[in-house]
């Protein structure tokens, strides 16, 4: 461990993590994309994160990005774990380890109370066993799949979609129930735009989604129960997808909608570390939106 040198996050080595992308998935990482995914600086805080690198190589990385929660009415820093990447050549070195834990030093200083995070399996383990997470729950994916008409197929191979696009924030659900979550403000959305995601509806009703993945529906307000089945119509007419997934925290309005006519799969955990201690986290709950990959 004393050959590798820390360094955090910033402008300067933004490139790094670029090539240290490249070298680890074997692609090129969009242009401009970690520029737009790490500035933050609408929440006041931006780069936290850590690169570990060999001589000037660089070969790890991990970092979380800054958001707002909504905890008991109460607006609070916290950050969502993100990228973790290391060189094939420098794994089982303990080197995740190591600058998770610089970066958590770091979001304390900068006044994070809480990080959460989605992890995929590989990750998991680190997570729960050495950095002290707690799984806070398992969310639940829908996915729904439409019927292929010939007329459908012709304006989904077109790509035609009905509604307007908006610019203006979406009303997070969640909240409304009466559950804790991300804050969904002009900033957060205008940021959220570092992947291809955009909100589309009517006046009465709008969804936020992300076509460029095959469907995605990150979030939807206002929540018509009783009329479900129609407010999947009118999604489907104005996506023109051939299905949709949804992700979303059991326990919620739009879970129970979603359960009432398909059997949900197991989606993805989410996990919670409270730097702080100050703020309960029992009543957090997320959707498809939230989640740095969206």
């Amino acid at each position: 461990m004393s050959n590798y040198r820390f360094a955090r996050l910033g402008a300067s080595n933004l490139k790094d993590l670029y090539l240290l992308f490249a070298a680890v998935y074997g692609k090129a990482c969009p242009a401009s994309y970690f520029e737009r995914k790490y500035d933050t600086a609408y929440t006041g805080v931006a780069y936290i994160g850590f690169l570990a690198y060999l001589d000037d190589l660089p070969v790890a990385y991990y970092g979380v990005i800054p958001t707002f929660l909504s905890i008991r009415q109460q607006k609070v820093l916290a950050a969502q774990s993100c990228d973790t990447m290391t060189h094939p050549a420098h794994q089982k070195k303990g080197l995740f380890v190591k600058l998770a834990i610089h970066t958590f030093d770091l979001a304390r200083q900068e006044g994070i109370h809480l990080i959460f995070g989605f992890p995929n399996q590989n990750s998991y383990p680190g997570f729960i066993k050495h950095l002290g997470f707690t799984h806070a729950e398992t969310m639940h994916r829908h996915t729904i799949r439409f019927s292929n008409t010939p007329i459908k197929m012709l304006l989904r191979k077109l790509g035609f979609a009905v509604g307007r696009q908006s610019t203006e924030p979406l009303a997070n659900i969640l909240l409304q129930e009466g559950h804790d979550g991300v804050i969904y403000d002009k900033a957060y959305m205008a940021y959220k735009r570092y992947n291809s995601n955009t909100v589309i509806g009517t006046p009465e009703q709008r969804f936020w989604v992300n076509l460029s993945k095959g469907g995605w529906i990150g979030a939807l307000a206002p929540l018509y129960k009783e009329q479900f089945s129609q407010t999947l119509h009118n999604l489907e007419n104005l996506t023109k997808a051939s299905s949709m997934t949804f992700m979303i925290s059991p326990g919620t309005g739009l879970d129970s909608a979603l359960s009432k006519t398909r059997k949900a799969e197991k989606g993805f955990a989410v996990i919670i570390k409270n730097l702080s201690g100050k703020y309960d986290t029992c009543r957090l709950k997320f959707q498809f939106s939230d989640i740095d990959i969206f």
